[in-house]
């Protein structure tokens, strides 16, 4: 009988207030550093199918209505990391078109290099990851910035939505800055 309640002190020892509190009890050294099937698997698929999350820091937000990463990222405290990860949806740049609309009130995320897919242990492609850079200002006369924007996307649909404008209900997106002229270092 002792047990069980000693068993409740225990659990309560791990109850947080919130997900800040719990990454931050984590040891020094620890990030959130999830790989590109596992963004996909255990986060936005999951996300999709309105199904429990995993303890995370991703943030739901429409990032598009930012003007500028800074103002997004602004008031998203980081736990030893140097990425903001979000859960964003996207829209159509055309009511009838499927060209996604990734213009803010500052500026645009433009696409550079080539789609990757994502696939599972057998080969089955789950979703794309897609490489953007931000530029601020108009298009075509915009300036590059280091802003650097990782979007995965689900490849198939899980839930249609009666939106007419809305491209996907949700895709997640990895945002970070990144260092010119210093050398690739994974500690980051």
């Amino acid at each position: 009988m002792e047990r069980k309640g000693k068993e409740k002190e225990i659990e309560s020892d791990w109850i947080y207030n919130s997900e800040d509190e719990y990454f931050s009890s984590l040891p020094q050294g620890f990030k959130f550093r999830r790989t590109d099937l596992e963004l996909l698997e255990a986060y936005l698929i999951k996300k999709l199918k309105n199904q429990p999350l995993p303890l995370n820091r991703i943030r739901e937000v429409d990032l598009y209505s930012f003007a500028t990463p800074q103002a997004l990222t602004a008031n998203i405290k980081l736990i030893r990391e140097k990425k903001w990860y979000f859960f964003t949806p996207r829209f159509r740049k055309y009511a009838n078109g499927d060209r996604p609309d990734r213009g803010t009130p500052g500026g645009y995320w433009k696409t550079t290099g080539a789609d990757i897919k994502v696939r599972n242990h057998v080969g089955l492609v789950l979703g794309t990851k897609r490489t953007l850079c931000f530029h601020e200002g108009k298009p075509m006369a915009g300036e590059k910035t280091n802003w650097i924007m990782h979007e995965y996307i689900v490849d198939r649909p899980t839930t249609p939505h009666n939106k007419p404008r809305k491209l996907d209900e949700w895709v997640l997106c990895k945002v970070f800055l990144r260092n010119v002229g210093q050398k690739k270092d994974d500690s980051a």
